[in-house]
């Protein structure tokens, strides 16, 4: 199979920058890239799993001693803003002896993700379209519930097997974009042959990394995690690029796991660190403004978001 690139030069102009191109392959494209944040970088790469995020200084636009720029701030500025206010919530970001680099911290365990990387799909197709898992059973009030509309682009992250992207490709039509994110090259193959399969022409699969969801600055209406925010070795930097890849107000839903001592089981205690009072904080930090849950789950709650300017 033809492994196909992103192209990640960007132009340099005193505005937002925008990825030069992307390599496509017939009517599709698959993604797979390591831009955490919008900063040039020479040619085609591959991602890394586990790369420091990092901001070159010598890229920014601003400069502090120019009295006619004195506010312009360019989006990898604001990034670094957002991570350091939301690690004030998490508590796991640090800065080299030089300032220039900032490290996070694995909020869960390193090894927590690590077999999904070779996961076979038939196998957990099994488990995540099966009926007793709620965001299966419930799946089509779960997306009505969202307001899609013809057009929109859409980001599945944490797509694994394709659920929701199916559902999502549906909803938004042919003019509409949905991209399946994950970090498994394997459930990415899998969704783009479920895609040929079924004849989806407007699904771009892409492979990310634990630092980013890889997407082009506000090329997204809407970001989709189901039972994956828990799964987030680096909930910050993720939700700084989630926060990057949204258009202004876009909109985040965030599904996942009631977490609550005594009452949830002792699988959930142990498997997601955090519940959803917790959760509602980390994402506020991070440049969103909390909404209210559009749909009531039992064991599972949905959260949407919107992202602050």
């Amino acid at each position: 199979m033809e492994r196909l690139w992103t192209d990640c030069r960007f132009a340099q102009v005193n505005q937002h920058p925008a990825p030069v191109g992307l390599l496509l392959h017939g009517n599709r494209s698959r993604i797979k890239a390591q831009v955490a944040l919008p900063m040039p970088c020479n040619g085609i790469q591959k991602h890394a799993r586990q790369e420091p995020l990092q901001c070159d200084r010598t890229s920014a636009t601003i400069q502090p001693d120019d009295p006619k720029n004195p506010s312009t701030m360019n989006r990898c500025q604001l990034s670094l803003l957002l991570i350091t206010a939301l690690s004030m919530t998490v508590g796991a970001v640090w800065a080299d002896t030089h300032g220039s680099t900032l490290i996070e911290r694995p909020a869960v365990g390193p090894g927590m993700n690590a077999y999904y990387y070779d996961a076979d799909p038939e196998h957990w197709k099994t488990i995540f379209e099966r009926a007793g898992r709620e965001v299966f059973d419930r799946r089509f009030e779960i997306v009505n519930a969202l307001n899609i509309t013809p057009g929109m682009r859409i980001a599945d992250v944490g797509a694994g097997t394709g659920l929701y992207t199916m559902l999502f490709a549906r909803a938004v039509g042919p003019a509409g974009r949905v991209y399946a994110v994950d970090i498994s090259e394997r459930f990415v193959e899998a969704i783009e042959a479920r895609s040929a399969e079924y004849h989806v022409e407007n699904v771009v699969p892409i492979v990310n990394h634990q630092r980013a969801v890889t997407l082009p600055p506000e090329s997204v209406d809407l970001v989709f995690l189901a039972d994956t925010y828990h799964h987030f070795e680096y909930p910050i930097s993720m939700l700084a690029s989630i926060h990057e890849a949204l258009v202004p107000d876009g909109v985040l839903i965030l599904i996942d796991f009631r977490r609550i001592p005594g009452i949830s089981d002792s699988w959930i205690l142990g498997h997601v660190r955090a519940g959803r009072e917790q959760v509602i904080k980390e994402v506020e930090a991070a440049g969103f403004q909390y909404q209210g849950e559009p749909v009531k789950l039992r064991r599972n709650y949905c959260l949407r978001f919107s992202k602050l300017q």
